[in-house]
């Protein structure tokens, strides 16, 4: 079994070298979020918030359903269901 030396002081060209790995894979990542929430949002206004909306959407991203979840929860608050035919339209936080 290999031991790591936690211990061991390192460079700190090392350390920038390191966390500049991390930023770039957490970039990634949350630019892949946002690009998956902008279909589930064209999605959503395709398919409406029906029953099964969410798990059908995630067979189509081939994501978790779950992640879709998550990603409708996130996007929700900042929408809300028009009073004349139901369609999601954008908030405007100015208004409420």
């Amino acid at each position: 079994m290999r031991k790591s030396a936690w211990s061991a002081r390192t460079s700190w060209d090392e350390v920038i070298r390191r966390a500049g790995g991390r930023r770039r894979y957490n970039a990634l990542r949350t630019l892949q979020a946002q690009l998956r929430r902008r279909e589930v949002l064209v999605l959503l206004g395709e398919w409406g918030l029906g029953f099964g909306t969410q798990a059908r959407i995630a067979r189509e991203l081939r994501v978790s359903a779950a992640t879709v979840s998550r990603d409708v929860a996130r996007l929700l608050p900042a929408f809300h269901a028009c009073a004349h035919c139901g369609d999601l339209t954008p908030r405007h936080w100015a208004d409420d």
